[in-house]
């Protein structure tokens, strides 16, 4: 989400739209990685972040801030979703500074399709091809 969240920078050190923006803009879909067990946890990171804002930038969610925000919303969190929460709001922050870059990589990729056995039969007997003309002869 950072990653679609941020706007490269350009050379010059500025910023335009976020790349979300621009998937928008063109009437494309944005690739989301697919959520398994602990998807909700994505859920309580933006409802309670997913980052603090001050007078030195961002910084992650503290532990007195995720605390005020299980009161406030009466969810109640426990230590192990607390901790995760955290880390979550760490990553969040990182993976934004990392997505300035203009060649910053989609840290998500869609699975690749399983190859067939015609592929793999292929690949197989190109490696053993260049193995026996690569092998030292005695």
């Amino acid at each position: 989400m950072a990653w679609l969240n941020t706007a490269p920078k350009d050379k010059d050190g500025k910023s335009g739209k976020t790349r979300l923006e621009n998937i928008e803009e063109n009437e494309d879909f944005a690739n989301y990685p697919p959520l398994t067990m602990c998807g909700y946890m994505i859920g309580y990171l933006f409802d309670a972040g997913p980052a603090m804002y001050g007078g030195m930038g961002a910084s992650p969610l503290s532990h007195s801030e995720i605390a005020a925000w299980q009161e406030n919303t009466a969810t109640p969190l426990n230590a192990w979703e607390c901790r995760t929460l955290k880390r979550l709001s760490h990553a969040y922050l990182v993976m934004q500074q990392q997505a300035e870059a203009p060649d910053c990589p989609e840290p998500f990729m869609p699975e690749p399709e399983p190859a067939t056995q015609a592929e793999v039969s292929a690949k197989v007997q190109s490696a053993l091809k260049l193995l026996m003309t690569t092998r030292p002869r005695k």
